[in-house]
């Protein structure tokens, strides 16, 4: 997971000092890391608003061993969420890992705390212990097709690859956690750099939040791809795929005319869990 830290270590960096467009605003909530391996479960670090802490703790991880798999994944995820304070619900949990879950027995629990928070969960997955199964493959149509960005090499091979009957790959419960609270899927190769990494997440995941939380576009679910919003200047969140309104006094709200509507496409270009927490 090495490249994998470093990338997400620059992302975050990136986001907060240079503040480049694909970003979005920062969180003012604040943030919060949990880390996750096998045996062990790391201290969860926030929530707090200085994001040195952050970049420090994760500037702390060490890599060492291997090959440990599955790991305990989802008492990191929900160690993150248990810890969001109520007042700034509608966080983002990015998770990022190659490894699935030792303890889905967690599952039920987790997703409660998901449900209570009102938290999203976004899941950059690098690998699952073996080759990830294709989200499609469990997830309802209309999702795969708007919040699946899968970046894997031979990806025409890996289509609709399913483990055969009596057989239910553990990353089905990141995939259904992702769709149940309405965050994007993202599956990509092992990096062999972190530039890598950092690259896909800079072009396909928003890691802050647009100016507002109203929807821009006909009601009731706005512009649904990022042509339409993006030719109405309004704001779209990569992580979960709406577009929001770029302030309270301007917002599109005019269905785009059929001869300029396209349907976006997705790009095929730690194990640490990082929490964007919104404003109060």
């Amino acid at each position: 997971m090495e490249n994998e830290i470093v990338a997400v270590k620059e992302w975050i960096s990136n986001c907060v000092t240079t503040n480049y467009a694909s970003c979005g605003n920062p969180p003012t909530g604040g943030w919060v890391l949990s880390t996750f391996n096998d045996p062990t479960i790391g201290r969860v670090v926030g929530p707090t608003t200085d994001i040195n802490r952050i970049i420090t703790a994760l500037d702390a991880l060490q890599v060492h061993g291997g090959g440990d798999c599955p790991e305990l994944s989802m008492t990191g995820i929900k160690n993150a969420a248990k810890v969001i304070p109520e007042q700034n619900t509608g966080c983002k949990i990015f998770f990022f890992t190659d490894a699935t879950s030792k303890d889905g027995y967690t599952f039920k629990s987790t997703m409660s705390v998901f449900t209570k928070n009102n938290c999203v969960f976004i899941p950059v997955l690098t690998g699952c212990c073996h080759e990830c199964e294709d989200p499609c493959v469990s997830q309802d149509s209309e999702y795969c097709t708007n919040y699946v960005t899968d970046d894997r090499a031979d990806l025409f091979l890996r289509k609709k690859q399913d483990y055969g009957v009596g057989s239910t790959p553990a990353e089905r419960m990141y995939y259904d956690l992702a769709s149940t609270t309405g965050g994007a899927i993202s599956l990509t190769d092992k990096p062999t750099s972190p530039e890598h990494l950092l690259e896909f997440l800079e072009q396909e995941v928003t890691l802050g939040y647009c100016p507002t939380t109203e929807l821009a576009g006909p009601p009731p679910f706005g512009y649904t791809n990022i042509h339409d919003c993006n030719v109405t200047n309004s704001c779209w969140d990569h992580s979960v795929r709406k577009c929001y309104c770029p302030s309270t006094s301007k917002c599109s709200k005019d269905p785009i005319t059929a001869s300029t509507t396209t349907v976006e496409t997705h790009d095929p270009h730690l194990s640490a869990t990082t929490t964007a927490i919104p404003p109060a």
